[in-house]
């Protein structure tokens, strides 16, 4: 998990430095918001649930949102927001409990 933490604390640090297309394009080899966001997942996130993975995940998704809102970057930040909302569901699928102590995803 250490690991996880220190690559999306420098991947939203570059983000913030560098912008987010240059930011993909350099760490990522795209800029596709589509294909950033699965090659996340795809590196991030296991075949079994992982409440840590899943919550560090929407803090990234979260900030990489709340780093650009100006209207360009409207329809990026509406693709963070549904994997978001997809990490969301999949804990309050896993365990509706994880609902009631973590209200900040309700």
């Amino acid at each position: 998990m250490a690991l996880f933490g220190a690559s999306g604390t420098f991947f939203v640090a570059t983000v913030l430095l560098f912008g987010a297309d240059r930011s993909c394009d350099g760490i990522f080899q795209t800029n596709s918001p589509d294909q950033v966001i699965q090659h996340i997942f795809d590196n991030w996130l296991s075949d079994r649930f992982d409440e840590i993975s899943i919550l560090a995940l929407l803090a990234l998704l979260t900030s990489l949102i709340l780093q650009d809102l100006r209207h360009e970057s409207w329809e990026r930040n509406c693709l963070l927001l549904q994997a978001a909302n997809k990490l969301a569901t999949a804990a309050q699928d896993h365990d509706q409990n994880l609902m009631q102590n973590r209200p900040f995803i309700q």
